[in-house]
Parts: structure tokens; C-alpha cells; sequence
């Protein structure tokens, strides 16, 4: 029996199926890395987050350097950063951290769609202090495009 034809025909069903599944490779990488991902309103409600926990600890009360008392990478915060977060009392007192632009950033972002505008959150809680309810608001805003950045 002359079997040779049989494995010829094989050998190139074999070579189509490694370029189908090659292929389906390919489209799926170049997808996944592809697509864009914006994880810059969940950086600002993760640092919302930290400086409330951070207040809470200290009693609602900042005395010194908040990149100490609150563990956060001053280099990161610098005037250019990509973060800035600004604290307001209900007393008036004001803590901002980052870059200061960005607060009118988030103002004119707040009114329209702006996609490469800082993603900002604003936050208010309430807490008694000396017997009175005061109200705290944080702004907190990221416009960190796609690097790793350790806040700490």
C-alpha cells in the first residue's frame, strides 16, 4: 500500500490549524494590549480614601507635614505632579497637597466632558469635634496615564 499521498494531505490540515491558532493569538495579545484602560478616577478615590483614614487616625487634626503624618511620596505630589488632593474644615482651614492646577481643572471638568483633564472626586464627610458636627470635604484628582507610581 502507497501511504505517502495520505500523509501529504495531513501535513497540511496540521499547517493551517498552527496559522489558525497563531492567529488567534495574535488577535487576542493585540487586543488586550490595545485597550484602553482609565484608572484614574479609581487613583482618585483611592487617595480620597487614605487621606480620610489618615484624618480619622489623627483625630481630624493635621499638625505638620501631612506627606509625614499621612505617609504619602512627596515626589510624587510635587507641583508637577500627577495627584493633587485639597482638604477643607468647616472651621476654613484648607490642606492642599500636589499639583494646584488641577483644582480648576476638576472645577471646569465638573460642568463638561474633558478626557484629558484630571478624573476628580469630591468626597464630604461629617464628624463631631468638641461636642459640634463639622462637615469635611475632600477633592482628590488624578492624572496619572498608565505608569505604576507607588503613593508611599
Amino acid at each position: 500500500m502507497n501511504r505517502r499521498g495520505e500523509r501529504k494531505v495531513l501535513s497540511i490540515w496540521l499547517y493551517a490549524m498552527l496559522a489558525a491558532v497563531g492567529l488567534a493569538v495574535i488577535i487576542a495579545v493585540g487586543a488586550f494590549h490595545g485597550a484602553d484602560v482609565d484608572a484614574r478616577e479609581y487613583e482618585a478615590e483611592v487617595l480620597s480614601e487614605r487621606l480620610l483614614d489618615c484624618l480619622i487616625e489623627n483625630g481630624f487634626f493635621i499638625d505638620g507635614d501631612i506627606y509625614e503624618i499621612c505617609s504619602l511620596n512627596r515626589e510624587v505630589f510635587g507641583e508637577e505632579g500627577k495627584y493633587y488632593s485639597q482638604i477643607i474644615f468647616s472651621s476654613g482651614e484648607r490642606i492642599e497637597v500636589g499639583n494646584p492646577s488641577f483644582r480648576t481643572d476638576c472645577e471646569i471638568a465638573r460642568d463638561s466632558e474633558a478626557d484629558k483633564y484630571p478624573k476628580c472626586i469630591w468626597k464630604e464627610e461629617t464628624y463631631v469635634s468638641n461636642g459640634f458636627v463639622e462637615k469635611l470635604t475632600i477633592l482628590s484628582a488624578s492624572n496619572n496615564f498608565g505608569r505604576k507610581v507607588s503613593l508611599q
